[in-house]
């Protein structure tokens, strides 16, 4: 008879398994750049062929998702690079998102506690470019405002002068009709 383990143990293992498979992927990546550089010049493609199943391709992902993740090492813990898919490592690694972007999914996974994929990348990255759309929208909106309210100052200024003789001869032309 199998015993029935409970929900929170699955998710404890399962979460463990699959930060597993991100860090095992970039050791392979960090395996093939060292290969790499030992293998001869133009000797590199046929020693991948010889020795892995991997395409030309897929070794060059996993290396290049390895440099940025060792690259990042000195700001990145390896638990916060677990929390991430190895295609959301892959995705960061590509060099598209700025900084700023790679620094907030990185947020989201060690805040999050929860693994964050290649969509998850795509959507953060959205949201932060929204709110810099939005941030310039604002910016702009209030600059606006202000020269607006400078120019309304302005006039209002110019009518009080100009108007705050007429009104008295308003006022005082009422108070002879009256």
């Amino acid at each position: 008879m199998k015993v029935q383990r409970a929900l929170e143990d699955v998710e404890a293992d399962l979460s463990q398994a699959l930060q597993n498979k991100t860090i095992n992927m970039l050791a392979v990546g960090r395996l093939l750049n060292e290969a790499k550089d030992l293998v001869d010049h133009g000797k590199w493609l046929p020693w991948l062929r010889r020795h892995t199943a991997l395409s030309a391709r897929s070794a060059q992902r996993y290396a290049r998702a390895a440099a940025w993740a060792d690259a990042k090492n000195d700001t990145v813990s390896h638990f916060d690079l677990g929390h991430l898919s190895p295609k959301a490592v892959y995705e960061l690694a590509s060099g598209k998102y700025s900084p700023e972007v790679v620094e907030q999914v990185l947020d989201a996974a060690a805040a999050a506690q929860r693994h964050i994929n290649e969509s998850d990348v795509r959507e953060i990255a959205k949201k932060g470019a929204k709110a810099e759309i939005l941030k310039g929208i604002e910016a702009d909106q209030k600059a606006a405002a202000e020269v607006w309210a400078e120019r309304e100052a302005a006039l209002e200024s110019k009518a009080s002068r100009m108007g705050g003789g007429a009104a008295s001869r308003k006022g005082e032309g009422g108070a002879r009709m009256g």
